[in-house]
Parts: structure tokens; C-alpha cells; sequence
């Protein structure tokens, strides 16, 4: 790992122990002196210097919100005109936010569930176009944690029923993506800020509000506020949950029209700012399912 100098100004420190953000700004000095650093080694070059080893030169900065416990920071993403500029600052950070699945996991065992392993049957891979489609039982939870994606004309958030079989037609699996619910979208989705991009935000997909009451409460054990949270109710009256083979098969997309940096909206498609946790319950409790809403 390489060793950067870093310079803190002396009348931040100061207000470590007096103003109310102090932490929040120091850490935002040190990260964005980190990226400045990280600049000039892959420029090969400091700012204004003279360097027959400069492998680009500087295109100015790009603002990034990062989201942390300390509150939310500006990081300046530096711009390189002939070459891309590379850090790993934003992906550390996301990997560090370990106290919120181990705070999920005192409820859930993520990934071992011989459910969550469940495939599709046969003769629904040949129409599902390699679309990343899943089952859900009852008393499950799909979780996604992290940023809204970057400024754009429109983005949202929903889950489709992707397959359901029938019997008596052929082929008796049928590609349906019909919609489950109200869309939360960029007017209507919980998040904080000014706007509504690279935002933090939390999405619960269940159908059932005992697993849903349980999931916001390990969030906020974890410090996500409730105003960032989102639950998109899964209609099980409608459904046919599980991991039957006549079980039907579900599509959560986040949808994203006309970016206002296509550059910034590629990179968010190529990397999402988000994780997404499957949350089985250790032991089946009583259900407690979402009542269906009036159409």
C-alpha cells in the first residue's frame, strides 16, 4: 500500500472537540488529499510541474458524495484529459460497512440456505433471456444498500413477476415482467440530501411485514436512518411464492434514463453503488403478510 503525505490545517483540528460536523470535514480533507495523491502518481507528475515521466495531465474534478457514518463528505474526483484516473477510495469504503450485515446477519443466514441455492426449472432457461430473475419465499427479503445513481432524467426501482407456469399450455412457462405494486421513483423515493442522486438510500423487497419490521430495525441498529428507507411490498395474495416447481419467478430492476454525464451514468451501470443481500430467516416464524392493496 503506498504512503502519502497528508497536511491537516491547524484550525481544523482545533474544532475537533467544538463544532458538530469537525470529524465529518477532516475526513473529507484526508480523503480528498488521498485522491489528489493518487493523481499525481498516475499522472506522474504534481500539479503545474514540469515532468518528462507525465503520463497524462489534469482535467479538473468531478464531486462524488460519499455517504459515512461520520455524515456525508464532497470528495473532489480528480479528471485526467488523456487516461482515466483509477482509486479504490469509494470501493475500501464500501467494503468497510461491515456493521450493517453483521447486524443483518443476527437474523438471517446470507447465502447458505439450501432456498436461496434453489434454481429454475429447465424449461424456463431457454425464455428468460439470461435475465437476472429469482424465487422468493414468504418470509424472505431482498435488501439493496448503498447510492441512488447519478444525476439523470428519470430512474426507478421496482420488481416484476418474471415466469409463472402453466399447465395446461405449451410451453407452460410464460415471460410475463408484469409489474408488482407503485414504482418508487426519483419523485417519490425516502432518501436525504438536496436531490435525489448519489444519495443513500435502502430498499426492502418482502412480502411480509414481520420480516420487514425486523430488516428496518438491523438497519437502524446499523445507523441507516429511517428516512432512507424504501419498502416495496411483494403481493403474495397475488403470487405464487416459494420453491415449488409451479413457483413463480421475480425480476427487480433499477431502471435509468438519459444521464446528464454519460460517462458518470456508464460507470454506475458498470459498477453499482449498491449492494444487494438476500435475507433468509434462521427459523420459519408465523407470517405476517402485507394485506393487498385496493386496485
Amino acid at each position: 500500500m503506498t504512503d502519502y503525505e497528508l497536511t491537516v490545517p491547524g484550525k481544523l483540528l482545533s474544532s475537533l472537540l467544538g463544532e458538530k460536523d469537525a470529524l465529518a470535514r477532516l475526513l473529507e480533507e484526508v480523503l480528498n488529499q488521498v485522491l489528489e495523491a493518487q493523481a499525481s502518481d498516475q499522472v506522474g507528475a504534481e500539479r503545474y510541474e514540469r515532468s518528462e515521466g507525465r503520463a497524462a495531465y489534469r482535467n479538473g474534478y468531478r464531486p462524488r458524495q460519499l455517504y459515512t457514518r461520520v455524515g456525508p463528505l464532497t470528495l473532489r474526483v480528480p479528471q485526467l484529459r488523456n487516461g482515466v484516473f483509477s482509486t479504490e477510495v469509494f470501493a475500501r469504503y464500501q467494503r468497510s460497512e461491515q456493521a450493517l450485515v453483521l447486524s443483518l446477519m443476527e437474523m438471517v443466514v446470507n447465502g447458505v440456505s439450501p432456498r436461496f441455492l434453489a434454481g429454475l426449472p429447465p424449461d424456463a432457461r431457454d425464455i428468460t433471456l439470461e435475465l437476472p430473475i429469482i424465487r422468493l419465499a414468504p418470509d424472505e427479503a431482498v435488501v439493496l444498500v448503498g447510492l441512488t445513481p447519478p444525476r439523470e432524467a428519470y430512474f426507478s426501482y421496482q420488481i416484476y413477476l418474471a415466469t409463472r407456469r402453466y399447465p395446461d399450455r405449451t410451453p407452460q412457462i410464460a415471460l410475463l415482467l408484469n409489474s408488482l405494486g407503485d414504482t418508487v421513483n426519483i419523485h417519490t423515493i425516502n432518501t436525504i440530501g438536496p436531490d435525489p442522486f448519489e444519495r443513500p438510500m435502502v430498499f426492502i423487497y418482502t412480502a411480509d411485514r414481520g420480516i420487514d419490521t425486523r430488516v428496518r430495525a438491523a438497519l437502524r441498529r446499523a445507523g441507516y436512518p429511517a428516512s432512507i428507507i424504501n419498502t416495496i411490498v411483494v403481493p403474495s395474495a397475488t403470487l405464487k411464492l416459494g420453491f415449488e416447481p409451479d413457483s413463480d419467478t421475480f425480476l427487480i430492476a433499477n431502471r435509468n434514463a438519459l444521464w446528464a454525464d454519460p460517462e458518470a451514468g456508464h460507470d454506475y451501470v458498470e459498477n453499482p453503488t449498491y449492494r444487494v443481500l438476500r435475507l433468509t430467516p434462521e427459523e420459519q416464524g408465523m407470517l405476517d403478510p402485507f394485506p393487498t392493496a385496493p386496485l
